[in-house]
């Protein structure tokens, strides 16, 4: 197949993107038209997962296919004992095979990363042939076209255009931060996102929120977030709005196949917690993820795939459509309804292979153990009736399914 015959193929994530928050997945009360619209135009995978919290074990998933319950990373001090300059501005070794970039590499694709998280850069310099790095936000916009989905996703359009007029096809894969940043949205935006006068006024911080609902007034506290981030979903969904004018303008979707979605979810009140400091709790409002596939050609009949699926998933998705031949199925055989499912089970974890919290998601259970606990603690829960864990049932389950989806977190790798 020569060169010009494959698809562009452009992979869009946005950090800490709370799937309970889009229309497309049940949202009612915030509006996110672009979101929505490109959703009934793609196939919707209702089942999608990170499978760790941590962003560099997520990134090693997407672009190597290591599964994070296997993973052991380095500490944050082993990684500093190389030099600042020689870690922005060296060359870098990939630490892994990775499919996908051997398959983009024979196809003659030109890879491109895009992204306003060091840390994702850092990482991206031993695997694309180009990195293009927007600085983040560092304080709140005064204006929406000044805030940094508005300049980020206006740069990725541009980007986008002129990689499209190239001979060769291109892989482009954008990174935002999100919420996992500077809470830049105008503070006009957020006080419009209030439903009712008598509300509290929303956050007014750049800093994302970060607090346990414990004490008295957390409730107005937890309202003053939901409505600040409400307005940053509305801000997201208007840029993205542009992003996807820019690719129908060019002509870019007739050949080129977009993912959209979020790398990680986001604690927003439902265990009582909000915000993303410290290790992370493992339940669905974190790891439970929005994810679509828009073919390149004509839009595609709107279809909602249940099957399970999490990053390394992904990235045998993404070596298949640039010519590589993975074992395992994709989501390409979901898309094209030729299964139901590609894998019974997803192990999940807070950090890699040596993190305390542990989990399993199957067709019928969520399953966590938590070794900070002696003995450790275990938590059971409907899947996926109970999307957001509130009906804890291991009491109920019975010795054998608990041990039995224990048994499985020890298949996944774990210690």
């Amino acid at each position: 197949m020569s060169a010009k015959a494959y698809p562009n193929i452009v992979c869009f994530l946005t950090d800490r993107l709370h799937l309970g928050y889009l229309g497309a997945y049940g949202n009612s009360w915030i509006g996110t038209p672009a979101f929505d619209r490109l959703a009934s135009e793609s196939v919707l995978f209702d089942r999608a997962f990170a499978a760790s919290l941590s962003l560099p074990a997520l990134t090693r998933a997407f672009w190597t296919g290591e599964d994070p319950s296997k993973t052991r990373l380095d500490p944050p001090t082993a990684r500093r004992r190389a030099g600042l300059l020689d870690r922005l501005f060296g060359k870098g070794e990939p630490t892994s095979s990775s499919p996908l970039f051997d398959a983009l590499s024979a196809a003659g694709y030109r890879t491109v990363l895009l992204t306003d998280e060091s840390e994702v850069a850092e990482f991206g310099r031993s695997f694309f042939d180009r990195i293009e790095f927007v600085s983040p936000a560092t304080k709140i916009a005064e204006i929406p076209e000044k805030s940094q989905f508005y300049r980020g996703m206006t740069d990725a359009g541009a980007l986008t255009s002129r990689l499209g007029r190239a001979d060769v096809p291109f892989f482009l894969w954008i990174h935002f931060k999100g919420w996992n940043g500077v809470w830049d949205t105008p503070l006009s935006m957020r006080d419009r996102a209030r439903e009712d006068d008598a509300d509290p006024s929303p956050y007014d911080g750049a800093s994302p929120p970060s607090f346990d609902m414990a004490r008295e007034g957390d409730d107005d506290a937890l309202r003053a977030a939901v409505e600040a981030y409400a307005a940053g979903i509305r801000l997201w969904d208007a840029s993205l709005e542009l992003f996807l004018d820019k690719l129908a303008e060019e002509n870019l979707f007739a050949r080129t196949a977009l993912f959209l979605g979020g790398a990680r979810g986001l604690s927003l009140g439902e265990h009582r917690r909000v915000g993303v400091e410290g290790p992370g709790t493992l339940y669905f409002e974190e790891i439970h993820v929005p994810l679509l596939y828009r073919p390149a050609g004509g839009p595609s009949e709107a279809i909602r795939s249940f099957g399970l699926c999490g990053p390394c998933d992904l990235h045998r998705t993404l070596a298949r459509l640039a010519g590589g031949e993975p074992d395992e199925k994709t989501l390409l055989d979901l898309a094209a309804e030729e299964v139901d499912s590609i894998r019974d089970e997803l192990t999940v974890t807070q950090t890699d292979a040596s993190s305390p919290r542990q989990g399993v998601i199957t067709d019928e259970w969520f399953f966590l153990r938590d070794r900070h606990f002696t003995p450790p603690r275990r938590e059971l829960y409907l899947a996926p009736d109970d999307r957001w864990n509130v009906n804890e049932v291991a009491d109920r389950g019975g010795e054998e399914i608990l041990e039995q989806l224990e048994r499985k977190i020890g298949r996944g790798g774990f210690a």
